[in-house]
């Protein structure tokens, strides 16, 4: 029979160790150490203000920190220039210590929301403001109002000139298909 005495030193000084750790890095520390940005490829927003109007972002949370990060819940709001949607994502995801992870959020958009963002597209650049809620081994921890800016943005739709009226020339139907082929 093993001797189970190895086993509870370990444990015990991963406890001390990690509540040294925990002094050390503080949530605040642990919160500067995730940084969260919008991804620069291909497209790290895409508004879509056709019928069935959405709003997609692909973030990208980089874990600078010592220790595996674990996402809980991220959320965030849209402003152009103003708050025009927001965004709740309860999430499990595990980020290893020096790596990147991409979450990709969708939410759609109603009439009036594709069509504030239609008057202002040219004007501004947007802005998210990101909250999550992180743990790792030694604490949880919280990003609070992460404001991100970007000029990755591509708008589908979102443009009324598009749309032009051509007008039809008023001459009789010929005896010719499409093709240009004779009947």
């Amino acid at each position: 029979m093993p001797i189970m005495f190895p086993g509870l030193i370990i444990r015990a000084s991963s406890y001390v160790f990690g509540s040294v750790l925990g002094k050390f890095y503080t949530k605040e520390k642990l919160a500067d150490l995730v940084e969260i940005k919008v991804s620069s490829e291909p497209s790290g927003i895409i508004v879509n203000c056709s019928d069935l109007s959405d709003l997609s972002v692909w973030l990208e949370i980089v874990n600078s920190s010592p220790f595996n990060i674990h996402i809980e819940e991220i959320e965030g709001d849209f402003y152009f220039p103003d708050r025009v949607a927001g965004f709740v994502k309860i999430c499990k995801m595990d980020i290893a210590h020096k790596e990147v992870g991409r979450l990709f959020i969708r939410t759609d958009l109603n009439e009036k929301q594709a069509a504030y963002i239609k008057k202002h597209k040219s004007d501004e650049t947007p802005l998210l403001k990101i909250n999550a809620l992180l743990s790792c081994r030694i604490s949880s921890f919280e990003i609070k109002d992460r404001e991100i800016t970007t000029q990755n943005i591509d708008f589908i739709e979102c443009d009324d000139s598009w749309i032009k009226f051509i007008p039809l020339p008023n001459k009789p139907p010929s005896n010719k298909l499409i093709a240009g082929l004779d009947q």
